[in-house]
């Protein structure tokens, strides 16, 4: 994506005038009680991170497409800490250090990516109409106070204000949660799961995945590329009666079926994984789910020569 901004857009104007239009627009929806000081804070960060004096144009090209573009989820917290790693250092070689000690050798604050990458079993869901949620009022002002915190912690530069935007989140995830109980449209457990869940605890890993409650993703997901687990699975297992493709007793086929389930229209779906599920017979459901619900486009087989 870095490169595509980079041949289309050489002097970064056009993402950098998007940036600013988006951070305005969101100023006008999200921030209400404090709105010119909050745009302020948001275009003066546009601003630095756009400054090619301090920073490669690229540095603004990765900084706003993690921000708005990139989610991952993964259920080994490890793998989540080695994916925000990488992309923290992604942005350090983008930045040119000076020697002022006391403005951290130019070296800017790295974003805070909690709200981007999750550890979580992506296959189990909560179960919920979210639909008949939305109607609830209370339900839509919690959700709306939650992206505005998620953007505002994802660019927290002092310490003092991650701890304030952290403690803000936990408590109006519980407050969001007992509003959606309260609905009568989602069982006291699913509810508890919800408020449970806790994106800041780096150790632990979320018996389920809800790609609206992690993310505020409600609409799909234009691209989903995984490298699927390949994984047998028994024939009791607490994925049963979850997917089409139950009878593969494979989780790469869950997998599959999974993330067709979170793209959106006219979404693309890029895999790595095996070539079994083309011709081998335990795999004819899959075959059939993918001929119903796909279309492709680009097929690439390797052949490991030993």
């Amino acid at each position: 994506m870095v490169h595509v901004l980079r041949q289309l857009d050489p002097a970064n104007e056009m993402w950098k005038d998007f940036m600013i239009d988006l951070a305005i627009e969101q100023s006008k929806l999200a921030f209400a009680e404090d709105e010119e000081a909050e745009r302020k804070a948001r275009l003066a960060d546009i601003e630095e991170a756009f400054n090619k004096s301090i920073n490669d144009p690229d540095y603004a090209r990765k900084l706003y497409l993690i921000e708005h573009c990139i989610y991952g989820v993964d259920i080994q917290p490890i793998a989540v800490q080695i994916s925000k790693l990488r992309f923290f250092i992604s942005l350090v070689v983008d930045q040119k250090p000076t020697n002022d000690a006391t403005h951290n050798f130019g070296i800017r604050p790295l974003p805070n990516l909690e709200s981007k990458f999750v550890a979580a079993n992506t296959l189990i869901p909560v179960q919920y109409n979210g639909d008949l949620v939305e109607s609830n009022p209370e339900v839509r002002k919690n959700k709306d106070e939650l992206k505005k915190l998620n953007h505002q912690i994802f660019l927290a530069k002092r310490n003092i204000d991650k701890q304030h935007l952290k403690q803000e989140i936990k408590e109006t995830r519980q407050t969001l949660a007992m509003a959606i109980e309260d609905t009568g449209f989602v069982s006291q457990s699913a509810a508890h799961l919800l408020a449970n869940w806790d994106m800041f605890d780096q150790n632990a890993s979320s018996p389920f995945f809800d790609s609206e409650w992690m993310f505020g993703v409600n609409d799909g997901f234009d691209i989903v590329i995984a490298n699927p687990p390949y994984v047998v699975v028994p024939k009791k297992n607490i994925y049963s009666g979850l997917f089409q493709t139950n009878d593969c007793l494979e989780m790469h086929a869950f997998f599959y079926e999974k993330a067709i389930q979170l793209l959106a229209h006219d979404g693309v779906l890029s895999f790595i994984t095996a070539s079994l599920f083309i011709k081998g017979l335990k795999f004819d459901s899959l075959r059939t789910f993918l001929e119903k619900k796909t279309r492709l486009i680009n097929l690439n087989i390797v052949c490991e020569l030993s």
